[in-house]
């Protein structure tokens, strides 16, 4: 076979809302508690006009007073992971946290099994309706950005963009305020991570 003749495929970009998140496809957002993983996401996403639907399982009700969201009686979640959920295209689907899922949905079951399941479920319903889901959880190992998610490899290797929040405390002379530190890091070769400080602050 000749190089020259080979056809390369013309690839389509993600369509990206805001410049970040992939539209109508599966992110992982992940931070330490504390870090406004809610708060930030939520900002951005009615800064571009955008209402999600967000089911919040840690009930925080300063965020329904603050952000412009539909916020569905958690007992619906079941009926979304199951893909019993009408009228998804176009939406923004936003699961807070991840690991509160997990206890729902393995309450009498195994949570490894769900793991792949978890992550495949997502796949498909975002491919299907098409919706963009946002995922927010937290490091397995709580200490940073280099232990993410260790509780879900499914979930980080198969989502189509990775972000993560730090929020780095003052200390000597480099640092002299907190940072609210912003890694997007999916797909993006080594070290080939986009950092934005201060995002949404």
């Amino acid at each position: 076979m000749k190089v020259a003749s080979m056809k390369v495929a013309n690839l389509k970009p993600y369509v990206r809302i805001g410049g970040i998140i992939p539209q109508n496809k599966l992110t992982l957002l992940t931070g330490l508690a504390g870090t406004g993983k809610s708060y930030t996401l939520l900002k951005f996403l009615n800064s571009e006009g955008i209402e999600p639907i967000y089911f919040n399982l840690d009930e925080d009700s300063v965020l329904q007073k603050d952000f412009k969201a539909i916020f569905p009686d958690p007992c619906h979640l079941v009926d979304f992971l199951n893909d019993r959920i009408s009228d998804l295209k176009g939406h923004t689907i936003v699961l807070d946290t991840y690991q509160r899922i997990v206890d729902l949905a393995t309450s009498k079951g195994n949570s490894i099994a769900f793991q792949e399941s978890f992550t495949n479920a997502m796949l498909d319903i975002s491919k299907k309706h098409p919706c963009t889901i946002i995922v927010i959880g937290h490091p397995e190992d709580y200490v940073g950005k280099d232990g993410i998610f260790k509780d879900n490899q499914s979930l980080v290797r198969n989502c189509h963009e990775h972000i993560h929040l730090d929020l780095i405390l003052p200390r000597g002379k480099t640092i002299t305020k907190s940072v609210h530190r912003t890694f997007i890091k999916k797909g993006r070769g080594y070290n080939g991570e986009r950092i934005i400080d201060n995002w949404m602050r």
